[in-house]
């Protein structure tokens, strides 16, 4: 099966010059040079596969930068979208709980663990335990971040008192 050929055919008022220029100004940022340089490639005369072999990308990628820019030319192309990143694992009211019981109870009473002071594995395993969800303690700790909660560690551990002196 042999691919269609992909062609510019709208240049919404760029030339080649404009996107040398457009290249060296974007050059700081990689991901826009990349798409420049596909755009350049195929204004050139280059096929997508040609183009996949010569800048090592995918040919979906190198379509779809192509297809972006006869839609809407270069600052369609540049147009870089903000991730909404993964979702919460626990949902509001869930979070809420969280939230409730590492202010008003300690992990000893919640079962968690034999301390007065929350550490991010006995949030965990109240969340195990609570709501049957697994979260790792990075996970954990951004999600109190993001409720407002921080973190302090201890600034020296006491050595274990001497029998004979207590």
């Amino acid at each position: 099966m042999k691919m269609k050929k992909a062609s510019i055919t709208d240049m919404h008022g760029e030339t080649k010059k404009s996107l040398i220029s457009a290249r060296i100004k974007y050059r700081m940022i990689p991901k826009a040079e990349s798409k420049i340089n596909v755009i350049l490639q195929c204004v050139n005369g280059h096929g997508v596969l040609e183009i996949c072999k010569l800048l090592d990308m995918s040919d979906k990628t190198v379509s779809k930068y192509i297809h972006q820019f006869n839609e809407g030319g270069l600052e369609e192309v540049l147009k870089i979208g903000k991730s909404t990143g993964h979702p919460f694992t626990l949902a509001e009211e869930e979070r809420k709980m969280v939230e409730e019981a590492l202010l008003f109870s300690t992990p000893k009473d919640m079962d968690c663990g034999e301390s007065v002071n929350w550490t991010s594995a006995q949030v965990r395993v109240f969340i195990q335990k609570r709501f049957g969800k697994d979260m790792c303690n990075v996970g954990i700790q951004k999600m109190l971040h993001k409720m407002g909660f921080s973190f302090t560690r201890p600034t020296y551990v006491l050595a274990k008192a001497d029998k004979k002196n207590c």
